[in-house]
């Protein structure tokens, strides 16, 4: 998933980027031949991921572009919706590598000075992997770095890490309308950049190794009012997601972390690759994005701004 999680250079998923790209001052003309166009298709067909940051970079020795029309899509409509007696809760995961693999990383990442850790981070990436040393063995040490990945296995570490912090804001945002909102979210040290993160006080960090006497967020989710639970990290093809310190949680595993006795009050929102299998696989009411395929951060990010509030309301009122 080269930029932003986009695979494929199809005019809508141009505008797109065009949108995202216009948010942070950079502008490319609505011609597809420009020579921004050009280097933005190149880089969505590479084998390699970037972000915003990275396409920013490329355009460096490239001319700057008009805008005849604007190529920012539509917004959607605001959804009118007064507070609700309603209960959001909102788990942010983590990423897919573990916790012995972030701690590792993130070693090699609080040695390199400041020029490189806020330099370009498909080069920061491949530095860490290039540095990285999983154990003292040469052989042993090969091995636990093939099953770490490839650099780019790194890259989308350090890219989601920012990414998601924004969505869980993001929809922290939206669900306030309905209630109260409570976020919880992976300890410290599940971080491989520590000081790129600047959470708010509010949220909460949740219990890393859950049992039956310590659930997931301490205690059990209370769902005596309606509550909307939101999880989002990095999915898979089963429906699961994946925790810094607990590996693949399928979602029925989910609900026993939370020790919920039921989920007729629940509304679970899995927000993660592979959207329909996580909600086929809750036992209760779900909805997510709308793809039976590896979905992507940008359509996340996209479901959060469009469609979130208008689900919410829907399963609230029931219109």
């Amino acid at each position: 998933m080269p930029v932003e999680g986009i695979r494929e250079a199809t005019p809508e998923n141009m505008k797109t980027l065009h949108a995202m790209l216009t948010e942070v001052g950079v502008t490319i003309s609505d011609d597809p031949n420009s020579k921004r166009n050009l280097k933005l298709r190149d880089m969505i067909l590479a084998q390699a991921r970037y972000g915003i940051s990275d396409v920013i970079d490329a355009f460096g020795n490239l001319p700057d572009e008009q805008v005849r029309v604007s190529a920012a899509p539509q917004p959607a409509a605001q959804v009118s919706m007064p507070r609700q007696d309603a209960a959001g809760v909102i788990i942010w995961a983590g990423g897919k590598l573990s916790d012995f693999y972030i701690g590792k990383l993130r070693a090699e990442y609080l040695k390199l000075g400041q020029q490189v850790q806020r330099g370009d981070t498909g080069q920061l990436a491949t530095i860490l992997y290039q540095r990285v040393v999983i154990e003292s063995d040469p052989t042993g040490n090969e091995t636990r770095k093939a099953a770490l990945g490839d650099p780019d296995a790194i890259h989308q570490a350090l890219d989601q890490e920012l990414i998601h912090a924004d969505a869980v804001a993001r929809a922290e945002k939206i669900l306030g309308d309905f209630g109260k909102v409570t976020v919880y979210r992976p300890q410290d040290a599940f971080f491989i950049r520590p000081d790129l993160q600047n959470f708010p006080g509010s949220w909460k960090v949740y219990n890393p190794r859950p049992s039956d006497s310590a659930p997931l967020l301490g205690t059990g989710l209370d769902t005596s009012r309606k509550t909307i639970l939101v999880s989002i990290g990095h999915g898979y093809n089963d429906g699961s997601i994946a925790f810094p310190s607990l590996g693949l949680v399928s979602q029925m595993k989910i609900a026993d972390m939370l020790a919920l006795a039921d989920t007729e009050n629940v509304l679970r929102i899995p927000l993660q690759c592979y959207p329909y299998q996580a909600v086929s696989s809750w036992p209760g009411v779900a909805v997510s994005i709308d793809s039976k395929e590896k979905s992507d951060d940008l359509e996340m990010q996209h479901w959060i701004k469009t469609q979130l509030a208008a689900q919410v309301k829907q399963w609230l009122t029931g219109k």
